[in-house]
């Protein structure tokens, strides 16, 4: 993979995280608490943060996912500032307007393809081989 590659596709990965992280925190700001009895019948280990049946311990619990969430995103949004100029960079670069769209909004906006074929008037194939040609042009 070339280094114009890796920097659209990492820079994707990372907007698509930043997107998750975000819905995580609206998920748990809303969700007031987490935490309550775990069922009696759930033996296995999920890798889900254990329940509390103490409303104040559900409550720090619930804070110290809602901080580790955070430090997440601040460490994805520092990863994501150091690649934006080049990543723009890139996508500036390409002389055709049309293309050049279809290749910021998948890599810098991480829109899905059929969402850019209907605001670009094309077919989500047609999309998806632009976009794939150009990306196979970079090597």
């Amino acid at each position: 993979m070339t280094r114009k590659q890796e920097v659209l596709v990492n820079y994707r990965e990372i907007t698509i995280t930043l997107e998750r992280l975000d819905m995580e925190i609206e998920k748990l700001s809303k969700s007031g608490f987490i935490g309550g009895p775990r069922p009696v019948r759930s033996p296995q280990l999920t890798g889900m943060p254990r329940g509390t049946n103490d409303p104040e311990a559900a409550i720090i619990q619930r804070n110290d996912i809602e901080e580790e969430i955070l430090a997440n995103i601040r460490e994805k949004q520092a990863q994501q500032y150091e690649m934006m100029r080049e990543a723009r960079g890139i996508v500036d670069s390409i002389e055709d307007p049309r293309l050049q769209n279809i290749v910021s909004f998948y890599y810098l906006y991480s829109w899905t393809d059929e969402a850019i074929a209907e605001k670009e008037g094309l077919s989500q194939t047609h999309v998806n081989r632009l976009r794939t040609e150009y990306f196979n042009s970079l090597y």
